[in-house]
């Protein structure tokens, strides 16, 4: 039975389509996603990064965002999205809360650049390189650290939301492994979805 999102995709799965970027016309298989995932979560993990700690994530919608947040769940740790046009102190409030290790970021999201390096937290530049592979840039290796193994569990803490806070400060919201994909089973039941349908994501990936 599958556990946690470390299970949902097959690595062995190279025909079929997993995602398409309309933009830039860009598409992965469900085994070459995998690879992209598992390795940047491998070098997250080589950073010191584990289960309960949180990563912010302030990048916009494409498959940057889709293969850093899923590595940073495949590395037990907390992915925490947020909003790129939120305004320095919005993003400071939120990143600080979170008592955050590392913060992902596009090249152009200088509010996002100018808290974590108040704050001194390690900024992680997510890019394409020339073949539209996912690239973290800024991670540096524990030296002597052998990262474990271990897989995430279904109650692994994997996603971190904040509310909109329109009565009151945002308010944090965790999720675990078991939620989401028991979220991903019910909608998939819901909508009738087969291994023939595609999705189309019209919503910001950080949004709740």
């Amino acid at each position: 039975m599958t556990s946690s999102l470390a299970h949902i995709f097959s690595p062995d799965d190279r025909s079929n389509t997993a995602i398409v970027v309309p933009q830039s016309g860009i598409s992965r298989s469900y085994g070459e996603l995998v690879a992209d995932i598992q390795r940047l979560a491998n070098q997250i993990k080589r950073a010191g990064i584990g289960r309960g700690d949180f990563v912010a994530i302030v990048l916009p919608n494409g498959l940057e965002f889709v293969v850093t947040f899923f590595a940073v769940t495949f590395s037990r740790a907390i992915a925490a999205p947020m909003n790129p046009a939120l305004t320095v102190d919005e993003l400071r409030s939120g990143i600080q809360r979170l008592g955050a290790r590392a913060v992902i970021v596009a090249s152009d999201c200088k509010p996002a650049w100018q808290v974590a390096q108040e704050l001194n937290i390690p900024v992680w530049e997510a890019d394409l390189d020339s073949d539209g592979i996912v690239q973290l840039a800024g991670v540096l290796n524990v030296p002597g650290l052998r990262p474990a193994d271990a897989c995430p569990e279904s109650g692994d803490v994997a996603l971190f939301l904040y509310t909109s806070g329109t009565t009151s400060l945002p308010k944090g919201v965790p999720l675990t492994h078991g939620n989401l994909l028991a979220a991903a089973h019910s909608f998939s039941s819901c909508f009738r979805l087969t291994s023939e349908d595609a999705t189309v994501v019209v919503m910001p990936l950080f949004h709740v």
